[in-house]
């Protein structure tokens, strides 16, 4: 499993090179992930674990630092607060998954922990 970890990694810090990873957990934080007009902010740090399971099993959820609003409006499908691992501070976690999940032996050939990291910005398009 190592080796499929350090490789999603490299997948992940060809996007997000400043990413910290807790290998306790497996936890990734994203310390700056842009969100889209009409969010109470600009900017978030999103925090999400890498499935310790076989590569077939989906990831789950993701959480973001602090609470954040729509339009004012708390978004659904969302819980404030919440735990976000080994990450100090007040988090928040979105129950998302990915759609599809086409997996195969090496990340790059399929679904990955980058695919989905950028599905986040699909949540954030929906507004709330």
């Amino acid at each position: 499993m190592t080796a499929r970890v350090d490789a999603e990694l490299t997948l992940l810090r060809q996007r997000w090179p400043s990413l910290e990873y807790e290998p306790s957990g497996q936890w990734v934080l994203l310390p700056e992930y842009p969100l889209p007009d009409g969010w109470s902010r600009a900017a978030t740090g999103i925090a999400f674990q890498i499935p310790s399971g076989p590569p077939s099993q989906p990831p789950y959820a993701f959480h973001v630092d602090g609470p954040l609003t729509f339009l004012g409006q708390q978004p659904a499908q969302y819980t404030h607060p919440a735990a976000a691992g080994p990450f100090p501070g007040d988090w928040a976690t979105f129950s998302w998954a990915p759609e599809t999940w086409l997996w195969a032996e090496t990340p790059v050939d399929g679904a990955n922990m980058r695919s989905f990291a950028r599905s986040f910005a699909d949540r954030f398009a929906q507004g709330a």
